[in-house]
């Protein structure tokens, strides 16, 4: 069993409407000292982003990032430590929060972490599945110490509601737009929604989609459906952060009990 650290690193556009995309990711295996930075490959999607980027600007960009970062022999005697490292990117390139891993092939690891946060850099029939990406988010909500429940709830109407995931007073529901029938996500989506209305003095719902921003009118349609009701909608890459975060607020008010 290795620990690993990862963290993305994004591209921000403008400060204004923090839209973003991620463009790589830095890995680092603490029980070995080994360093991966794994850069986008589908440099279409960064172009459609951001026309006014010079792609060729940013290749050279990221790579220098992967030189500087990865073990080598130039740097194979220093400390490395990944947040030392990510702290100075704080304008257009990002690094998000870093996450950690227990894991037992760290190959596996890096690829599946790399389907999550880079989905539309692998074909379709490379992407994870919806059941496969709800295993790898309650794989790193163990390794993070966030308590979680996969079991039934009682519904507004005494059925029974099965979220794939609660995290307190959370409900998560993962959604796939990939390849599905539109006319049966609407009806799916219409119930889930009705479904949060109905027990939201409980339960907080939160719906959690597999896509980067979709111009489509179905899309629209659906993220509207899921919306009306939800406590929040949110892509998949954000969950992590969001349930590690509530699990710190809860410990912090548990410790704050404690002390009085």
């Amino acid at each position: 069993m290795c620990k690993v650290q990862f963290s993305v690193l994004s591209y921000f556009p403008s400060i204004v409407t923090n839209e973003n995309i991620n463009v790589g990711i830095l890995f680092h295996n603490l029980d070995t000292d080994d360093r991966t930075f794994h850069m986008m490959k589908n440099w279409s999607r960064l172009e459609s982003f951001d026309e006014e980027l010079d792609i060729s600007f940013m290749k050279r960009y990221l790579q220098g990032i992967k030189n500087e970062s990865e073990r080598n022999v130039f740097n194979s005697e220093q400390t490395f430590s990944l947040q030392e490292y990510i702290k100075y990117y704080v304008n257009e390139l990002r690094f998000c929060t870093i996450k950690e891993a227990d894991v037992e092939n760290v190959d596996d690891f890096i690829l599946t972490t790399e389907k999550v946060h880079m989905r539309l850099d692998f074909e379709k029939n490379e992407r994870l599945s919806r059941d496969s990406e709800v295993k790898y988010i309650k794989m790193m909500m163990r390794s993070n110490k966030v308590n979680y429940s996969s079991s039934p709830i009682q519904g507004g109407y005494d059925e029974p509601v099965r979220f794939d995931y609660i995290v307190g007073g959370y409900g998560f529901k993962n959604f796939t737009f990939e390849d599905r029938n539109i006319n049966r996500m609407i009806t799916n989506a219409k119930a889930w929604s009705l479904t949060a209305s109905s027990i939201n003095r409980r339960y907080k719902t939160i719906f959690v989609y597999d896509v980067e921003k979709d111009e489509s009118v179905n899309y629209r349609i659906i993220m509207k459906i899921l919306g009306e009701h939800a406590y929040k909608v949110m892509p998949s890459a954000e969950v992590i952060d969001f349930v590690i975060k509530l699990q710190r607020e809860e410990d912090a008010k548990y410790q704050n009990c404690l002390a009085v």
